[in-house]
């Protein structure tokens, strides 16, 4: 007992649990509104795909999830401007340090945002059960 307990002390394990990280996070996606876009450069019917998913209308009115996504894996989101994809990019949700993130549409800058949901406000407070597939 005393050589684990010098093992313990030495490696500075305690043998306690520490948190587990989640296997599935989320990706709250933040509605458009339609003045999402002063200057008219998009329709404004935009879509958000994940990895090989469904696509997805970006609501105007309220944020909605798409879940279930690993968080150990590699993710790519896609987003579309009626049938025409305007932006893409790859994320993993170690980067954010959450399994919770907000996708949002920054209109003067006509770009595409994720970030941990916590920073979003209510801008990202999604109902997990809220879910829109485009086809």
């Amino acid at each position: 007992m005393l050589v684990l307990a010098l093992i313990l002390t030495l490696t500075g394990s305690t043998g306690a649990d520490e948190p587990a990280v989640p296997s599935h996070g989320t990706i709250c996606l933040a509605p458009v509104k339609d003045d999402g876009d002063p200057r008219g450069y998009y329709s404004e019917h935009f879509s958000v795909r994940v990895d090989d998913g469904d696509w997805f209308d970006v609501p105007s009115d309220k944020p909605f999830s798409i879940g279930e996504l690993a968080t150990q894996e590699k993710h790519l989101v896609s987003v579309r401007d009626g049938d025409i994809t305007i932006e893409s990019f790859w994320f993993r949700f170690e980067q954010y340090e959450s399994p919770d993130l907000c996708l949002w549409y920054k209109p003067w800058y006509r770009t595409w945002s994720l970030w941990p949901a916590s920073n979003a406000g209510k801008k990202c407070r999604c109902d997990v059960g809220q879910r829109r597939r485009t086809g």
